[in-house]
């Protein structure tokens, strides 16, 4: 069984991770699909808001654990949101110029920061298995261009509430991991297929997966399954196993 690690910023974003990674791979896979929390680990936030989390955390795990989750998974989703691409320690501009930049130039700067916070030989080795998430701006941003067909990317997560408010009747629509598993719920395989290879960084996400080769093809026997983690000079780095959901 296929197995997928989800490096994220919180926890609602894996739970939409993790249904779109379940109906989009499932059928490409001939056996069940497992999909594991690498960061932050459910059970520190399952209890509802996700306050253990961000970006900062994202990149600090790619820089010192990230062959735990290479190491007892197949697949390492990585995902990170744009909005504070700006930040100092993120250093991504979002504009040039006074124009808002391209989606597909946010998520190369991106992809290439994050490669080069998991550092190489292990990046270069490994890197048929890291799959990017770059959300522009936010993960709310694929719920509100999924669910709406709103394409607009900035301030996504207040005009889902609105969205919810006006049109479904949820008078409340919180940051919490239950009220994102019931919207998600919602979300199916035939209406993701549509957006597939679209022109938004939702589409570039969903193409990935779908170009996912069979494992056999794609990890050599003499694979050491991600425990060269690029260690400083004398520094001993073992792998150590991501716990599973």
């Amino acid at each position: 069984m296929p197995k997928f690690a989800i490096v994220s910023e919180g926890p609602t974003d894996q739970v939409v991770l993790d249904r779109v990674i379940s109906l989009i791979c499932e059928s490409g896979f001939e056996d069940d699909v497992i999909v594991n929390f690498a960061q932050p680990i459910r059970d520190e936030t399952d209890s509802n808001k996700s306050e253990i989390g961000g970006w900062e955390l994202v990149l600090e795990y790619c820089s010192t654990r990230i062959s735990d989750a290479l190491a007892s998974n197949d697949y390492v989703v990585i995902q990170i949101d744009t909005d504070c691409g700006e930040e100092v320690n993120f250093g991504v501009p979002l504009t040039s110029g006074g124009q808002d930049r391209p989606f597909v130039d946010l998520i190369a700067d991106v992809e290439r920061l994050i490669a080069g916070k998991i550092g190489e030989p292990l990046f270069s080795k490994f890197k048929e298995r890291f799959i990017f998430a770059v959300s522009v701006h936010s993960l709310e941003s694929w719920l509100l261009l999924y669910f709406f067909s709103d394409g607009r990317t900035k301030n996504s997560f207040e005009k889902l509430q609105y969205r919810f408010k006006t049109k479904w009747n949820y008078n409340r629509f919180e940051k919490e991991v239950g009220c994102y598993q019931l919207i998600t719920k919602k979300i199916k395989q035939k209406d993701l297929n549509s957006f597939v290879g679209g022109d938004h960084s939702f589409g570039v996400f969903l193409k990935r997966l779908t170009e996912l080769e069979s494992l056999t093809a794609l990890i050599p026997d003499d694979a050491d399954n991600g425990r060269l983690n690029s260690p400083a000079p004398g520094e001993n780095i073992e792998a150590r196993s991501v716990d599973e959901a």
